[in-house]
């Protein structure tokens, strides 16, 4: 007999909520810091834009496009340089974390289920250490300094900051101008996307994450992990506004990252990866866009929102990695549960191992959670909708069967098990109304609609 998940219970299992002090969604001390980088960036834009527009003329550039996608290769650069500015406007901008509090990404200190389900702000790590839900993070040094020099923020009077302090800061986010299905899996199985309408004009860009930056770059902090940057190709922060030379600093410093493609030089290195995320970011056609491994997925523009983002208003949407084991779990259920009740669609996607950092794989894969669709705002057009009604029901079948299965499965087989499973999810939707991919410039009439069908390019949006 399957398994009735109570989806209701599931999201009050995470615990009491700890005393949250009133908090300002935007401080007078973040109004200054994005003011002062409106104008860095603003003034960083000419130079950067006649370094893109050179790139984007490059032969280097233009052979390997050809390879990447024919479409977009015979697109001039003043074309190119338009679709990139309307893109940017429907950018997915994502967070991702682990679900579990005691599975966090190693030196970082993120939220967890316990630290967001019931809160009202999506709380940074510095929130989360002031308000005792986790203890600081080990690399407090390294994120404070990034954070006062690259972006400008103040100092802190103490340390650890005080909540009011900590509340003067930003969670982190990446542009996923790589279109990934998880988002950036390497930071954690779930993710987050803010609505863009929300946190647009507050969001700092930076060409590359921010810690690496530090950690390559300023050799005075401790190298938690080898990272090695092309620390010439750094350029200052950028806007929605103001943002070409975030995409110049992306292609240079990585230039040391593994290409896919062959004939790739020392000296073209930079132009190859600009190809390559021009030819993922810009595609409308999700099953061409490259493939992509788990530390390639680090080549992302970060994206930060200088406020405390509201989980009620700044939030459109949630992905879960399926196969790094949250599919069929309790930790589903809370998410899927919390998803419901927040009104946002919820999204599984393909993923590899969390070890499986050098494996190429097809980072385009994503289906909507039916069963949540079917109780959000967003699914409402589609309740009656017979093809719809089958596949979710296929769906639940198939979760609950996952849900039993899962406690019999050893530890060492869970990989193979997970891939074996996400075969049966993939064939079940792959070119059905369930598959859907990310938006692309002009696709649909609100940036802040959550994703676009394969098969018909209709749009699913908060109604």
């Amino acid at each position: 007999m399957l398994k009735t998940i109570n989806f209701l219970a599931a999201v009050t299992t995470v615990g009491a909520l700890v005393p949250v002090p009133p908090t300002d969604v935007i401080t007078n001390s973040q109004r200054v810091v994005i003011e002062k980088a409106k104008a860095i960036a603003q003034a960083a834009q000419p130079q950067g834009k006649v370094e893109l527009m050179n790139m984007l003329e490059s032969d280097d550039y233009k052979r390997f496009m050809k390879e990447l996608n024919s479409e977009l290769a015979g697109k001039s650069s003043v074309e190119i340089h338009q679709l990139l500015a309307s893109q940017l406007e429907v950018a997915e901008v994502v967070h991702n974390w682990s679900p579990d509090p005691f599975k966090q990404v190693p030196n970082i200190i993120d939220i967890s289920l316990n630290s967001s389900v019931g809160y009202p702000y999506f709380f940074s790590n510095w929130q989360l250490a002031a308000l005792g839900l986790n203890p600081p993070a080990k690399n407090t040094a390294l994120q404070n300094t990034a954070e006062v020099e690259l972006y400008h923020c103040n100092n802190f009077t103490q340390q650890p900051p005080n909540y009011t302090e900590a509340s003067n800061r930003f969670p982190y986010g990446a542009m996923n101008i790589q279109k990934i299905a998880g988002g950036c899996p390497m930071f954690g199985p779930a993710s987050t996307v803010f609505k863009n309408s929300y946190i647009r004009n507050q969001t700092i860009l930076m060409g590359w994450d921010s810690g690496q930056i530090e950690m390559s770059c300023n050799k005075s902090l401790p190298n938690y992990i080898n990272v090695t940057l092309n620390c010439s190709g750094f350029r200052p922060v950028g806007t929605f506004d103001f943002w070409e030379h975030a995409f110049v600093a992306n292609a240079y410093m990585a230039n040391t990252t593994k290409p896919l493609l062959q004939n790739v030089t020392k000296e073209s290195h930079a132009s190859y990866n600009l190809a390559m995320r021009v030819a993922s970011f810009l595609s409308t056609d999700y099953s061409s866009i490259p493939n992509t491994t788990r530390d390639t997925s680090m080549s992302f523009i970060e994206a930060n929102p200088m406020m405390n983002v509201e989980w009620d208003h700044g939030v459109k949407m949630l992905i879960l990695s399926y196969r790094q084991n949250l599919f069929g779990t309790g930790q589903a259920d809370a998410l899927r549960s919390w998803a419901i009740k927040q009104n946002w669609v919820l999204i599984w996607s393909n993923d590899v191992d969390e070890h499986e950092l050098s494996v190429s794989y097809r980072s385009n894969q994503r289906f909507v959670d039916p069963v949540v669709l079917f109780s959000i705002r967003a699914g409402k057009n589609y309740t009656s909708d017979p093809d719809i009604i089958t596949l979710k029901d296929n769906f639940t079948t198939h979760y609950a069967n996952v849900n039993q299965t899962l406690p019999f499965v050893p530890q060492q087989n869970l990989t193979s098990y997970y891939q074996s499973q996400w075969d049966i999810s993939w064939n079940m939707f792959l070119n059905s109304k369930l598959q859907v991919e990310p938006l692309f410039a002009n696709s649909c009439s609100n940036p802040d609609c959550a994703v676009v069908r394969v098969i018909d390019k209709a749009c699913i949006c908060d109604q």
